[in-house]
C-alpha cells in the first residue's frame, strides 16, 4: 500500500503542483469535477488500476483514493 501511496502523491505533485498527506481534501487540490475526474484518468492509467464510479462519488481526501486504489 505505501507504494501505491507514494505513487499517488507523486502523480497529485505533478499533475496540479501541490504535496499532499492522506489527509488532504481533494476539494483542495482540484478546482472542479472535471478536473477531478482528469486526475483521477492520469492516476488510474499510470498504476494500471480503475474504481467504479460509485467509489469516485463517495472519494472525499487522498486517502480515500489511496484506499480505493488498493481494493
Amino acid at each position: 500500500m505505501f507504494d501505491i501511496e507514494e505513487k499517488i502523491k507523486r502523480i497529485i505533485l505533478e499533475q496540479v503542483g501541490i504535496e499532499v498527506t492522506k489527509a488532504t481534501l481533494l476539494a483542495e487540490i482540484v478546482e472542479d469535477s472535471l478536473s477531478k475526474i482528469d486526475l483521477l484518468f492520469h492516476i488510474e492509467k499510470e498504476l494500471d488500476k480503475s474504481i467504479s464510479q460509485d467509489e469516485v462519488l463517495n472519494l472525499e481526501t487522498v486517502g480515500d483514493l489511496v484506499e480505493a486504489m488498493t481494493m
